[in-house]
């Protein structure tokens, strides 16, 4: 496993800020709208990989929100999208993608938050409600230990939280999503009126990244 660095990861238009007396990159407050948390290395998802983290989504229930969410997308270290429901991911430069939403910010609830599988193709963001998780009440205060697993053999995407798994959701992420193995991935978040001070810390990486075009791996993160 790869212990967190701060120099590898790419911060987008200095809409995020590292702090260097608690460790974390900062998503949202209450004046940044939107952010985006990049890895320099695009991640081979034609092989298996384990992604932790520990993930702080505020403490203002009644008027926080909107959310953070993990990102895989093609487009690169320069990705980003829009303030409110768009997360930072959607409403921007990101044509295709696959994403757990965390939504702190549901309409119909300001005490549960969910967490959404979502799909960007080709400029269209695809979310069934249908498939949501229920996370509880996760604007408390505290941070999360969230792990999100990918079994390249079953093609499925597995997230944990707090040591409870979630989700499992079984999708062919190359052929239905990116046509291609390798991609970049990183966090993203966003606030509105709604907002909280959301920020993201001890990332840690098992996986293969940046093969060279002859199928020899440059970069090997297990």
């Amino acid at each position: 496993t790869y212990p967190f660095n701060k120099d590898d990861w790419v911060l987008v238009d200095g809409n995020m800020s590292w702090d260097d007396n608690n460790n974390y990159f900062i998503l949202t407050n209450n004046t940044n709208r939107d952010g985006q948390l990049w890895n320099k290395k695009k991640i081979d998802i034609s092989r298996d990989f384990v992604i932790t983290s520990k993930i702080y989504f505020g403490n203002n229930d009644t008027g926080g929100g909107e959310g953070i969410a993990f990102v895989l997308q093609p487009t690169g270290t320069n990705a980003n999208g829009s303030s409110g429901d768009s997360k930072g991911y959607y409403g921007g430069n990101i044509s295709n993608a696959v994403v757990i939403d965390v939504d702190t910010r549901v309409t119909s609830s300001n005490t549960l938050d969910y967490l959404y599988p979502v799909t960007i193709k080709n400029g269209v963001r695809y979310t069934n409600a249908d498939k949501r998780k229920l996370l509880g009440q996760i604007e408390d205060g505290k941070l999360h230990d969230v792990t999100i697993s990918w079994n390249a053999n079953t093609k499925t995407l597995t997230v944990s939280a707090d040591g409870s798994k979630v989700l499992d959701w079984n999708i062919d992420m190359i052929s239905e999503v990116f046509g291609q193995n390798e991609v970049y991935f990183g966090f993203t978040g966003s606030a509105t009126n709604y907002w909280n001070v959301q920020y993201v810390r001890d990332i840690n990486v098992s996986g293969t990244f940046e093969g060279d075009g002859a199928g020899n791996v440059v970069f090997d993160w297990q």
